[in-house]
């Protein structure tokens, strides 16, 4: 359902820069996980809760980290940004990554359009 709102959306909004290509799996491993526990208190309140991080927060997985700029795209982070260790073992769902304005505006020293960046489709 998420992956048709960003697809029918994102043209529009051009917010959603790149989608995880393992979250429907994670989902639905959580989905799995909530019929098998429910609601016993076993699993966070975050549990399969879909999350957009922005761009430059590195994830360890399948999404490049770029800070909305081609120059970063396929660039390997280390290890997971320590927001994002936290989001997984609460059992949240990175879906993908979500637009900023290039470098932050660093590079452009103002130049560039807030809101602008190469990366969003």
């Amino acid at each position: 359902m998420l992956e048709i709102l960003i697809q029918t959306l994102n043209p529009l909004l051009r917010s959603v820069v790149e989608v995880n290509p393992d979250a429907r799996d994670q989902a639905d491993e959580a989905d799995q996980e909530r019929a098998r526990f429910g609601t016993s208190g076993d699993l966070s309140s975050l549990h399969g809760i879909p999350v957009l991080l922005k761009d430059t927060i590195a994830t360890k997985d399948k999404l490049n980290t770029t800070a909305g700029s081609y120059a970063l795209l396929g660039s390997v982070v280390p290890r997971d940004a320590g927001v994002v260790e936290r989001l997984r073992r609460a059992g949240a769902v990175i879906l993908g990554t979500a637009s900023l304005t290039e470098w932050y505006s660093f590079r452009s020293l103002g130049r560039i359009p807030n809101g602008w960046c190469a990366r969003a489709p």
